[in-house]
């Protein structure tokens, strides 16, 4: 990706700082190849370049917010944010795994309605809706966000099929509070009443900033609109999935694909039953675990095969309850009715 001028003076005035932090065998190799700290940016990982450039201008009074471009579209964010935004930034594309199973196979043939549980600044929403013109109904809480995510919708011209709303998703119509993570913000959460004492946190949350957030239940909200199959709901709420499925027992029978995140601390966190949630899990016979992030080493889309779901919740417990706090896979709940979307074997298979 280039980088133009005023980007590389983020990077000439921080270089010094970032030298101590790369790693021995970087250090070493820019000492033996007598590389000037002016050229240190040509030979950086995207990834760290783009957050080094972030982290200079989060620091800067007067830059609230940054632009670019990448496969998903023109999108604007925080640069406070040192993962979602400088991820797009550094590869030009944020989960390509899930934007290949919603674009290339489920909306394949341009018709249908995504539901962006979770939105953020729209990376989802946006080019599902641009790509085929799906409609998107997207929820984001957080007003930061959410400010960004209609930024993003008119940005790229899809105001007419992306329907924005500044709530939280819950299980009743009340006001929550949010914690704000300081540098991820993907990883703002709901501060539920049942979460565990300040002893048992993993990333500091009782520290966090706290805003007032209002919350609403999916079925109230949908109770006038009318659901274009298919239906693909995306659940991206930092652990808080059971109380949105609470909310959503009506919508879900309109639903053909869930994505979420199955996140044991997360769920935790948010003081919810982890069997309460499977058996929301058992309302679609199908399912199957992949990580869109491939951090976890299970299946991508490319070997997506679609199973019984009691076996898919033996996994889960047998192999995936861990006590690491960052462990996270995705899960996919599927209907019957849509199974010839897949081959047997985990191959597309036409309709």
């Amino acid at each position: 990706m280039g980088i133009n001028k005023y980007l590389k003076q983020f990077v000439y005035s921080a270089c010094a700082s970032l030298f101590k932090q790369l790693p021995p065998a970087s250090r070493a190799k820019i000492v033996r190849d007598g590389m000037g700290m002016g050229d240190l940016y040509t030979h950086l990982p995207p990834q760290l370049l783009m957050d080094l450039c972030m982290g200079s201008a989060a620091r800067l009074p007067n830059i609230r917010s940054m632009v670019v471009t990448g496969s998903l579209g023109t999108i604007e964010g925080s640069p406070r944010d040192r993962v979602i935004l400088p991820t797009y930034a550094a590869y030009g594309t944020w989960s390509p795994e899930l934007h290949s199973l919603i674009t290339d196979i489920i909306f394949r043939n341009g018709q249908g309605t995504f539901l962006d549980i979770g939105a953020n600044i729209g990376l989802s929403s946006v080019p599902v809706a641009s790509r085929h013109r799906v409609t998107c109904l997207a929820f984001e809480p957080d007003p930061t966000n959410y400010a960004f995510l209609k930024n993003n919708i008119k940005r790229n011209g899809v105001d007419d099929l992306v329907r924005p709303h500044n709530l939280a998703l819950y299980d009743s119509a009340t006001e929550l509070e949010m914690e704000l993570s300081p540098d991820n913000l993907g990883d703002h959460r709901v501060r539920a009443s049942g979460a565990p004492p300040a002893a048992a946190e993993a990333f500091n949350e009782s520290q966090r900033q706290v805003i007032k957030i209002k919350a609403a239940r999916l079925d109230d909200v949908l109770n006038d609109y009318t659901l274009r199959p298919p239906v693909v709901a995306k659940l991206d709420v930092q652990g808080a999935e059971l109380h949105v499925l609470r909310g959503a027992i009506q919508t879900l029978q309109q639903i053909d694909f869930i994505v979420l995140e199955f996140w044991p601390y997360g769920l935790a966190r948010s003081g919810a039953s982890v069997e309460e949630l499977f058996d929301f899990f058992r309302r679609f016979p199908l399912g199957t675990i992949l990580s869109f992030d491939q951090h976890h080493g299970v299946s991508s889309t490319s070997t997506l095969e679609l199973g019984p779901m009691e076996p898919m919740i033996a996994r889960l417990k047998k192999e995936f309850l861990r006590e690491d706090p960052d462990y996270h896979v995705d899960i996919i709940l599927a209907r019957e009715s849509i199974r010839g979307f897949f081959t047997a074997n985990g191959g597309e298979q036409k309709r």
